[in-house]
């Protein structure tokens, strides 16, 4: 994606060998420096800006919804520091980078500790969404919601998507999307009996299915709507002799359940 911007009193610096990269004199000209990184499903942005001979930095950030948007206040920002005078602008994306990794750091330094005992053990319950970047790459998403309190009907989350990795540890970049505080719920029956809830009224939000352990989840990615037809009567006699009373374990047990479950939501999404 092409930075040039469109202020002809802005030189941009496009990304490149150094041989390639404009060689006019700049001498007295404001640096702007910017970059762009992805953070989640969102692209954060800075840009950073001094004269030289003198100690003045301005430095501005944000997030936007997709690469083209970061791009966009990249300019709006360069064009509004550089005021209608000589300027010249470097892209520095590792600069974006490390101001995202300072910014989150932050925000996890200000969260309160959490209470670690065994009567406030945390509980989360897990989601994840498949998409593609601007650039025609496939990506996954993975996020986890925090439990708040369970009823005998329901289970209640905060419904902040804080992203994970496949293993479920928190990413590096901290992000959130924040739904200031707001509490969803899905039906503990459902959630116990399938490995998984439905809220069909949020089909473009993370919490659209929501998965009662991320075992539940890579199950259900494992055995997807693209996997081999099932054998549901196999599946359930391996999930009978797993069972701990013959013999198995809870672990295997819950392994093979999860299987079975997840086939037997893929037979019925097949089916007319």
């Amino acid at each position: 994606m092409s930075d040039t911007g469109s202020n002809s009193d802005i030189c941009w610096h496009e990304p490149g060998p150094f041989h390639a990269r404009c060689r006019k004199p700049h001498d007295g000209h404001r640096s702007i420096m910017y970059g762009r990184c992805r953070s989640g499903q969102r692209w954060f942005w800075a840009v950073s800006s001094w004269e030289l001979g003198r100690y003045e930095e301005i430095s501005e950030f944000g997030w936007e919804p997709s690469e083209a948007q970061a791009v966009a206040a990249i300019h709006a920002v360069a064009t509004r520091i550089a005021d209608g005078r000589p300027a010249v602008a470097y892209p520095r994306h590792g600069y974006a980078a490390d101001k995202l990794k300072e910014i989150n750091k932050a925000k996890r330094a200000a969260r309160p500790a959490p209470d670690t005992s065994d009567a406030r053990r945390v509980e989360y319950l897990y989601a994840y969404d498949v998409g593609w970047s601007d650039w025609g790459e496939r990506y996954v998403d993975f996020y986890r919601f925090r439990v708040t309190r369970r009823t005998a009907k329901r289970v209640f989350y905060v419904r902040d998507a804080e992203f994970i990795d496949e293993s479920g540890e928190p990413r590096d970049d901290g992000a959130v999307r924040n739904r200031d505080g707001e509490i969803g719920f899905v039906h503990r029956g459902t959630l116990a009996k399938d490995g998984f809830a439905t809220n069909r009224s949020r089909v473009w939000e993370p919490d659209y299915q929501l998965y009662a352990s991320l075992a539940a989840l890579h199950a259900d990615r494992e055995h997807g709507a693209d996997a081999p037809p099932a054998d549901l009567a196999a599946l359930k006699r391996a999930m009978a002799a797993a069972h701990p009373d013959r013999g198995g374990s809870n672990e295997a047990f819950i392994a093979a359940r999860e299987r079975y479950l997840a086939a037997l939501r893929r037979c019925s999404r097949a089916a007319p």
